[in-house]
């Protein structure tokens, strides 16, 4: 009995100190706190959960600063390698923040932004692990978002992506292959491809449509 007390109470120790790393100690990048991807691999579903759960809880109590709270959410959330499909299990909390703080698609745009310079690397200032960690960010967004492609809003954020003309650097590529290997897909292309493919799937849907009602 005393074991199990001393182990969940390690757990939640842990849980505590990863949190509050999380919101001292960001990874250096271009604008906004971001967390290297391979750090975030490491944590489970609970931790995340809870994480998600106080930046949500500190952008409700500091108003003049929502959006960036809820922007470094959305961000922490996407940056995570999603080869436990846990994105899904966790998107609808941060979803249903956005919707009722209507900040939905200015935290999604600015979002995406974040990520395109972070790729971008314009000043060459930003560290190897920072544009993979973009790169997994705008990938888990490209596929977890599919499913709102039928709303004109969500279209232009993919054409926004699409049209970027971002290319992973070498030093990204690089940075990859250390600590957790992750094999990076380049968004654009990525972006493009679901474009390609929603197009098609609607079209064929259209073309069904109008056959029927002749």
């Amino acid at each position: 009995m005393t074991n199990l007390f001393f182990f969940n109470y390690l757990q939640k120790f842990w849980l505590n100190v990863f949190i509050l790393c999380c919101l001292l100690t960001p990874l250096a990048s271009a604008q906004k706190m971001i967390f290297a991807y391979h750090r975030l691999t490491t944590k489970n579903l609970e931790q995340m959960d809870q994480f998600l759960r106080l930046k949500i809880k500190i952008s409700q109590q500091n108003q003049a600063n929502q959006t960036e709270h809820l922007i470094g959410a959305l961000l922490t959330l996407m940056s995570r390698p999603n080869f436990d499909n846990m994105i899904e299990k966790l998107l609808p909390l941060l979803m249903t923040e956005l919707n009722n703080t209507e900040l939905t698609h200015t935290v999604i745009d600015a979002f995406i932004d974040e990520c395109l310079n972070g790729i971008r690397d314009p000043n060459n200032s930003i560290p190897g692990q920072a544009q993979v960690t973009y790169a997994i960010a705008l990938e888990n967004f490209l596929i977890e978002f599919k499913s709102y492609l039928h709303q004109a809003q969500y279209h232009k954020h993919y054409e926004k992506i699409a049209n970027s003309n971002v290319r992973i650097s070498k030093l990204a590529e690089l940075s990859s292959k250390t600590h957790i290997p992750y094999t990076l897909i380049e968004p654009v292309a990525l972006a493009k491809k679901i474009l390609r493919e929603w197009n098609e799937k609607n079209k064929h849907s259209s073309s069904k449509n109008s056959k029927k009602s002749k």
